[in-house]
């Protein structure tokens, strides 16, 4: 199987969180799972990233879910696993289980809990 990554860029004003946002993305760039990374992003974004497995993909305004999926469906190749998530996700090796799963027509969810309620930054 195929996996693509699709996750949202801008600039963040906070330094430790812009580097952590990149130190995400070429994770997931570096990891051996991606075949392509698609980074959207809007006019004030400033492309401060590169990597061979990044495609930039511009919007006129911040995506919302309904812009990553359009994108989705419009760059999606039979046999895929498209991927979307949040800019700081690091994926590893076990995303790969999902291949062993059904996936006609569907949707999966991945989500974090966090014991306290609040993510403490």
């Amino acid at each position: 199987m195929i996996f693509d990554l699709y996750t949202s860029y801008f600039n963040a004003p906070n330094e430790r969180r812009a580097n952590e946002y990149k130190k995400a993305i070429l994770s997931n760039c570096n990891s051996g799972i991606f075949r392509k990374v698609y980074l959207i992003h809007d006019a004030k974004c400033k492309k401060d990233i590169e990597h061979p497995l990044i495609e930039w993909l511009f919007l006129e305004w911040r995506p919302k879910y309904s812009d990553f999926f359009n994108l989705v469906n419009f760059k999606t190749e039979p046999d895929t696993i498209n991927v979307t998530g949040n800019t700081d996700i690091a994926f590893d090796d076990s995303l790969r289980f999902i291949e062993y799963i059904n996936l006609d027509n569907t949707i999966v969810e991945l989500s974090r809990y966090e014991p306290c309620g609040r993510i403490k930054n």
